[in-house]
């Protein structure tokens, strides 16, 4: 039940990014971590929306550099770009707070 809610908030802040909050955002860091090639998927978009200038969100970000994870298990019939490619987006978007880390 409690991945079902993870989806719904981010599906919200895809939808309505305005709305987030640090929360949703911590969340959001937080889902980077899952097991689950979806969630963090749905993660890194939600953040590279954001593009949080935040140590902590810059921090999950280039880890994630390292993920190759795919959206779903068929990504591999189609092109999508995998959770490494969006958070690359993502440090391109924050921009230069992001190079340090690099």
């Amino acid at each position: 039940m409690k991945g079902n809610i993870s989806f719904v908030i981010l599906g919200v802040s895809l939808a309505f990014p305005t709305l987030l909050s640090a929360d949703e955002v911590t969340q959001a860091i937080k889902l980077l971590r899952s097991d689950r090639s979806e969630m963090r998927f749905d993660a890194v978009r939600t953040l590279r929306r954001l593009s949080p200038q935040t140590d902590s969100a810059i921090a999950a970000l280039v880890a994630a550099l390292d993920d190759g994870g795919a959206p779903s298990e068929n990504a591999t019939l189609f092109y999508f770009p995998y959770v490494r490619h969006v958070a690359s987006e993502a440090l391109v978007r924050i921009g230069e707070p992001a190079i340090p880390s690099l």
